[in-house]
């Protein structure tokens, strides 16, 4: 049975990412011209896509590419308009649902609601900025052995049975992993396709919950999901009651009445419903997450400098200890093996002396506010916009001043020996912004933050840093969100929610750990490839317009050698955001980063050819006299002069617009 739905997931994505239907499909080699298609495939030896791959194919390979329809230039802007098609599989897997007990639940009863969840989801920054790629996602549903699910009702009621310290009518707390090392050893790595395992194990004695816990990490809060490294997740529909979200008031609250329940009876078609909306949710946050900005660092190598300015002389053997630069590039390189990218983390050391700058930017942000517990007490915070702005402001002499390049990523670290409070915005201990990361840790001991888990307040740790530097390198250079937001469509903004925050995360106020899940990780990967995949078709789309307007491929500006040449780099060119997309479906990231980077190399020759063929082009203005005016002839003068008006202003248009091409 896997088997074929391997080879079914495979002929999905193989119809759905290169398009049977897709326009992108209309060009690209036959059997007969394979050489010449895998001659365009270097990566073995040229990983990042370099070198111009077309240009080392031999007369013949490159004449392949010469003869196959590329269509009008209208055709081209009408197929460069369109987005590209990413594809992904989700096998959703039930476990404990089988026939004959009160959970029954048929594969079938998914079908017609699953089928609403594979149109087409837009990729959208968290600003609601869209690029041009859409994702379709392809649903597999079956049934786990009865055997796994036998064993994980037993290993849950060992547990809660073992847990005798917790009192009666609390909910017992277990580890994680009671169930996760069973899901894991059922599971079976895939290229293709992530896996969504809902289960619904007997229920205990005793109410239950799951905590991540790992060598020196437990989460902060109970949760009934968990997100691992490997591309799955589970979620188990007799755990609970749980609830943890904001504090006072905020959206995303997890609680009992937002997650789906193990059904009894005649309740299935509803428990059907909860568990899609689950995997709905899955699927925004987790499997296609939103970017958190359009500026996703593409660079072979990534410089992150953290600018420590303290309080206290550099030299000063007190005060907080250092920066754990070498743990935060352990944990940020595991995300890179597909981008092939090279990171480095640097730290230098800086007081508010050696940096007056600095201490400006810090002043201009100081902020104090009423405390809401005791009247006339006051706490102060500092406003992460207006230290944004000056830092902006201040930043190329900062970067200059400590030998460091323009296109270091900045990690501005105000570490304090103070024993205040002091956060950013009164709740954050780091902020992410496009440019770089603003972070402060303090001396203070915990205190209650802004979230509530269980309804008790999370406490917050103002000496801790390695986690939130950690999540905003990670939102400032590769543009990965947070799991708790989401842009969405009908809202119009980003939509929270927390219920995957309590797992492997850097992000948010849930987790214990800063190690990163699948869900960054391909984030990471992800992004890189589709912010080339969007700066390679924006500039052909520029390009393909300019050619339309100026008749490029009508005999009037190109030459029978620019036009092959043009032709054969334009087939090329979308051959390799075909497989580009393609590869990212299967998660082939690699793959899909040498096609995304290699087409660059097409578009920048096809600039080339339409450069040099309008080198010859220049504006002209043909100006007309007015007619001489009789007061007989007014009537047909008017609509002669409105004629040539129309007429010289549309020559003027035209020929300005070649001047600027």
């Amino acid at each position: 049975r896997r088997i074929a739905l391997r080879a079914l997931l495979a002929l999905l994505l193989a119809t759905a990412s290169t398009g049977v239907a897709s326009p992108l499909d209309r060009v690209g080699p036959g059997s007969k011209n394979a050489r010449a298609e895998a001659g365009l495939n270097r990566m073995v030896e040229d990983p990042l896509g370099f070198r111009d791959s077309f240009a080392e194919l031999s007369g013949a390979e490159q004449e392949v590419w010469a003869w196959m329809p590329a269509g009008t230039t209208e055709d081209k802007m009408k197929l460069i308009s369109q987005p590209l098609n990413v594809s992904v599989a989700v096998e959703l897997k039930l476990v404990g649902f089988e026939e004959g007990s009160l959970r029954w639940i048929k594969e079938s009863q998914f079908e017609p609601y699953l089928e609403a969840l594979k149109a087409d989801v837009r990729t959208r920054t968290l600003d609601g900025l869209e690029m041009p790629i859409h994702t379709s996602f392809y649903f597999e549903v079956s049934k786990s052995s009865k055997r796994l699910a036998e064993a994980i009702s037993k290993a849950v009621s060992d547990s809660v049975e073992a847990a005798s310290a917790t009192p009666e009518g609390e909910i017992v707390s277990i580890p994680h992993s009671v169930v996760d090392t069973l899901v894991r050893d059922e599971y079976t790595k895939s290229e293709l396709s992530y896996t969504i395992y809902v289960l619904a194990p007997q229920k205990p004695r005793r109410d239950y919950a799951y905590h991540f816990e790992a060598p020196g990490v437990r989460s902060r809060c109970d949760s009934t999901v968990f997100v691992g490294a490997e591309r799955y997740v589970w979620i188990d529909l007799t755990a609970g009651p749980v609830s943890y979200g904001p504090y006072m008031r905020g959206e995303g609250l997890v609680t009992d009445t937002t997650l789906p329940r193990a059904p009894a009876g005649d309740d299935s078609d509803s428990a059907v419903l909860e568990i899609v909306g689950v995997v709905q949710r899955a699927c925004r946050h987790l499997l296609s997450p939103s970017l958190a900005h359009p500026y996703v660092r593409t660079d072979p190598r990534v410089h992150v400098a953290v600018l420590r300015i303290t309080d206290l002389p550099t030299s000063s053997p007190a005060g907080p200890s250092g920066v754990p630069a070498d743990l935060m590039k352990q944990e940020l390189s595991a995300a890179l093996g597909a981008t092939h990218q090279e990171l480095r983390v640097s730290v230098t050391q800086l007081s508010f002396g050696d940096c007056p700058l600095c201490t400006v930017a810090f002043s201009r942000a100081r902020r104090s506010h009423s405390s809401q517990r005791a009247l006339g007490s006051f706490h102060g915070h500092l406003d992460s916009t207006e230290l944004h702005h000056w830092l902006r402001v201040f930043m190329g002499r900062i970067l200059h001043e400590n030998h460091l390049g323009p296109d270091t990523v900045p990690v501005v670290l105000f570490d304090l020996a103070t024993e205040e409070l002091l956060l950013f915005d009164r709740t954050e201990q780091a902020v992410s912004f496009e440019d770089m990361v603003v972070a402060v840790r303090t001396m203070a001991g915990e205190v209650p933050g802004g979230f509530v888990c269980d309804g008790k307040r999370v406490l917050l740790a103002p000496h801790e840093l390695q986690r939130p530097l950690i999540a905003g390198i990670l939102r400032t250079v590769w543009a990965v969100p947070p799991e708790h937001l989401a842009w969405g469509e009908a809202q119009g903004a980003p939509l929270p929610d927390y219920l995957w925050s309590t797992s492997l995360t850097p992000f948010g106020p849930f987790g214990g750990s800063s190690a990163l899940s699948f869900a960054q990780r391909d984030a990471v990967s992800r992004n890189v490839i589709f912010a080339a995949l969007n700066h390679t078709v924006f500039f052909t789309r520029e390009l393909v317009k300019t050619a339309l307007e100026v008749g490029a491929e009508d005999g009037g500006v190109l030459d029978q050698a620019g036009l092959r040449t043009f032709t054969q780099r334009w087939n090329v060119l979308v051959h390799k955001l075909r497989h580009a997309t393609h590869a990212v479906s299967v998660h082939d990231f690699p793959g899909a980063l040498y096609y995304a980077v290699s087409a660059t190399h097409d578009l920048d020759a096809m600039q080339d050819v339409l450069k040099e063929a309008m080198r010859d082009l220049r504006t002209e203005l043909e100006c007309f006299s007015d007619p001489a005016f009789s007061l007989a002839g007014a009537a047909g003068a008017a609509t002669a002069l409105g004629a040539l008006a129309a007429a010289a202003v549309a020559v003027y248009v035209l020929r300005a617009a070649l001047n600027r091409a």
